[in-house]
């Protein structure tokens, strides 16, 4: 798994977001953002039932969290939310 660490992170919402983007986007984020798709995939189908169609469950959300060296994940934020991205957060406690 490929190690991808921001030396200091922002506080507020839309900046943290902005700087994931930003350190997303180079080839080492792009190889890091693949290594997490099982991961978030498994989460997602156990908070958002497969095939559901309730607008209180579904829609287009920005996840952010700060990650350690040792790969724990914390400081998560999740806007939009609804129920099911709630459930999502609650995954990552």
């Amino acid at each position: 798994m490929c190690e991808y660490v921001l030396t200091s992170a922002p506080r507020c919402f839309a900046a943290r977001a902005a700087a994931g983007k930003k350190a997303l986007a180079s080839p080492e984020g792009q190889r890091y953002e693949q290594s997490w798709g099982e991961v978030m995939g498994n989460v997602l189908h156990a908070c958002i039932p497969i095939g559901s169609s309730n607008p209180a469950n579904l829609g287009r959300f920005t996840f952010v969290a700060n990650i350690s060296a040792a790969g724990e994940v914390f400081s998560v934020e999740v806007e939009p939310t609804n129920r099911g991205i709630a459930v999502l957060c609650r995954a990552f406690r």
